[in-house]
């Protein structure tokens, strides 16, 4: 064995300078893997692209996140929003469902925002940081068609009252039919506005309201008519996809419903629509877009008849203490093109899922929201349109939490709260945007994949085409499921899982080795199982086939 010390004693003259070389190079290398993360290069970029829409000056956000300093002061106000994903305010569950323009941070990103404060949060070379985004006062789409405003309004809280939903009425002077490809909703005054609706009503009766109140507008939280617009802070607008608009009709009236929230008492709003018409005859002719809300707390069952829509239980009414769930349904009777989907609720709501069940037992997701939240509510849009044929039930599953553990309650103590317009009472509502549809329509590129989300893979294995399918009956299911596999030759059978959203395994049923030609049938009892959606997932050694159902209680 070599003596250490006898080696170097030897040969260290010789070595001497080797020896430096490595450990300085040794010493780069350890700086580097230890370099702390800077806000100039690492963190303006993503406060910039994701934040700052809101956290500038004259915007409804409580700080700025402007400058190196703004972010220092902020730092861990910044830390604990990201990493409990509260802000980049994004309600729906990206698993779920994917959406144009989503405001997701990464986990990356997040990681390195929590490893920038816990190192100090340092600044790096300013000179290095990317310009300031810069933000156009008015529209961003040039020179509208028409420019719609309401009047100036001076806040006027009622008695009492911690928000104010105002509606503004502007009567629509055009003489003739007429089709929107944009609606940009510009806020008069972005520190009071939380957030705007804005309506058509060809009825009359939101002109009437406006003139039986003194103050301009009339105070409404539903004031009826046709969703053309909707504005929320970060909200980015996008024009209609080519070829496709909403049909604006003749003396009909624009209702401009804005949200003021507590502290707006005395500010002065002047909000205005810049609208974008389009030629109904250009390129072959216009696709009309229409804004419903088929699934609502509305009808009872019995009505369903007449309304093909209804909710159980019914009415909607959440007791004093009690958490409950409800159901909306409704049974699609042409086939449509889903563009949009925008769930509404109130304080109280905890949870939304919004499916379709098709003809077929194909399972349609339109949007998941596990944690509710009043104050961040939006229209979404899919890349693609959603088809969605004749025959479908949609279901809208909820749950509203009227306890004292709801830090959202308006009550306390809890109190009864019904249905109604008020914020303190309740509604479920699921508005969608769509058009009639036409083959081929699920294969159109609504928006520029610059704009939104690329969906990701499903959370189950990519299906193998082999000889056997499989279908669920009942679809939705309450306590019993039957798993009917049809086989068009015998077939080894490796496994039958049950699996959840997430790809979870749930359950695995009992079965032959070998599974004969012919219809194969299992019965799973699925009454405590959670109410969801869940993956049949069917292996044999020639691939694998899945299908998916629902359970509702």
């Amino acid at each position: 064995m070599i003596n250490t010390n006898t080696y170097i004693l030897k040969y260290g003259t010789a070595l001497r300078p080797a020896l430096w070389l490595i450990a300085a190079l040794c010493a780069g290398f350890s700086a580097n893997a230890q370099a702390p993360i800077n806000w100039s290069q690492e963190i303006a970029p993503i406060l910039y692209k994701n934040c700052v829409s809101c956290h500038r000056p004259g915007q409804i956000a409580p700080f700025d996140l402007i400058t190196y300093q703004d972010a220092y002061d902020n730092q861990y106000s910044i830390q604990e929003a990201v990493e409990h994903k509260s802000m980049p305010p994004w309600p729906p569950d990206p698993s779920f469902r994917h959406f144009v323009q989503e405001r997701l941070l990464t986990q990356g990103e997040i990681d390195k925002i929590a490893d920038w404060v816990n190192q100090g949060a340092p600044e790096g070379d300013p000179g290095l940081a990317p310009p300031i985004p810069t933000f156009p006062s008015g529209g961003q789409f040039g020179t509208p068609d028409l420019k719609w405003q309401i009047p100036t309004y001076t806040v006027n809280m009622p008695a009492g009252g911690d928000d104010l939903y105002r509606c503004f009425v502007i009567h629509n002077d055009m003489p003739d039919t007429a089709f929107m490809s944009l609606m940009e909703v510009v806020p008069g005054n972005r520190n009071i506005v939380h957030h705007i609706l804005v309506y058509q009503d060809t009825t009359g009766g939101s002109a009437a309201a406006d003139a039986l109140d003194p103050e301009p507008g009339f105070i409404s939280l539903g004031p009826g008519g046709i969703l053309v617009g909707e504005w929320v802070p970060g909200q980015k607008f996008l024009p209609t996809p080519e070829g496709m608009a909403f049909r604006i009709y003749p003396g009909s009236d624009i209702v401009v419903q804005v949200h003021y929230p507590q502290g707006s008492q005395g500010e002065v709003d002047s909000t205005y629509l810049n609208i974008y018409l389009t030629d109904p005859d250009a390129n072959g002719g216009i696709r009309e877009l229409s804004t419903d809300s088929p699934l609502n707390y509305i009808f009872p069952s019995w009505l369903a008849w007449l309304t093909n829509s209804y909710i159980e239980p019914w009415p909607l009414l959440i007791p004093a203490n009690e958490s409950k769930k409800f159901v909306a349904r409704y049974t699609m009777t042409k086939d449509v093109s889903v563009l949009g989907v925008s769930p509404h609720a109130h304080y109280i709501n905890k949870s939304f899922e919004v499916i379709g069940v098709t003809p077929l037992g194909d399972i349609i997701n339109f949007i998941k929201i596990p944690d509710w939240e009043f104050h961040w509510q939006g229209f979404y849009y899919y890349p693609k349109p959603v088809f969605v044929p004749s025959g479908t039930i949609l279901f809208a599953k909820t749950v509203y939490d009227n306890t004292s553990d709801n830090d959202e309650n308006p009550f306390d103590p809890p109190q009864d709260i019904p249905a109604g317009e008020a914020t303190t009472e309740e509604m479920l509502l699921v508005y969608f945007t769509y058009m009639d549809y036409r083959p081929g329509d699920e294969n159109l590129v609504l928006y520029d994949s610059t704009i939104y989300t690329h969906a990701q893979d499903s959370p189950l294995p990519n299906a193998v085409t082999i000889v056997a399918s499989v279908n669920c009956v009942p679809n939705p299911a309450n306590n019993t499921v039957q798993i009917v596999c049809d086989l068009k030759e015998n077939l080894t059978l490796l496994r039958l899982e049950i699996l959840d959203l997430n790809g979870r395994l749930v359950e695995q049923m009992p079965m032959e080795d070998v599974l004969a030609k012919g219809r194969q049938t299992w019965s799973c009892q699925v009454a405590n199982y959670l109410a969801g959606t869940y993956f049949v997932r069917l292996t044999t050694e020639q691939g694998t086939v899945s299908t998916q159902f629902v359970v509702l209680h």
